[in-house]
């Protein structure tokens, strides 16, 4: 299962997805093997049994969709997913129940994920990861990513790299102490 599992990340999840869609994948196809096996709970047995999972979701969708900046998109988000978990964690008795909350948690956060607010003009994956260009309003700009690490931004109409070679980087110092 390893081996199959390696292969399948290295060599074929590349070409077929590109961004990392298999980690998500993984997790939600081991979540239903664990909570929906024979013999637990069936999962219409109780009232109102989609409540709590339309609640995480709500909450997980707000939680990923505040627009806001900073401290302030911090306490917001990380609230609404506390608050997410801890309906989640009120029916982990109830596995397939509890399942499901996490299922929409994990499915919520693939779809939006924070991705709301970013202009990704371009998106690729290679063997080495994902790469994404994203573009910013203000001043009208391109930055690259490679998976979380910005690894280049350029304002439009400027020739002026802004991140690792800048005039005032400690690349150029060195160049001009040469």
């Amino acid at each position: 299962g390893g081996a199959l599992g390696g292969l399948f990340n290295s060599l074929l999840a590349p070409v077929l997805f590109d961004s990392v869609v298999e980690y998500p994948l993984a997790l939600a196809s081991g979540i239903v093997l664990l909570t929906f096996h024979p013999g637990t709970q069936p999962l219409l047995s109780g009232r109102r049994w989609w409540l709590q999972p339309a609640l995480v979701a709500m909450l997980t969708f707000i939680g990923l969709s505040v627009p806001a900046s900073g401290m302030r998109l911090a306490l917001i988000t990380w609230g609404f997913l506390l608050a997410a978990v801890l309906v989640s964690y009120s029916v982990s008795r109830e596995h397939r129940r509890f399942g499901i909350c996490v299922l929409l948690m994990l499915a919520v956060y693939t779809a939006v994920g924070g991705r709301a607010y970013v202009d990704v003009a371009y998106a690729s994956r290679t063997f080495f990861g994902t790469y994404r260009v994203v573009s910013g309003d203000d001043p009208p700009s391109y930055t690259l990513l490679h998976g979380t690490t910005i690894h280049g931004r350029q304002n439009v109409g400027s020739s002026e790299a802004l991140t690792y070679y800048y005039p005032n980087s400690v690349v150029a110092q060195i160049w001009e102490s040469r």
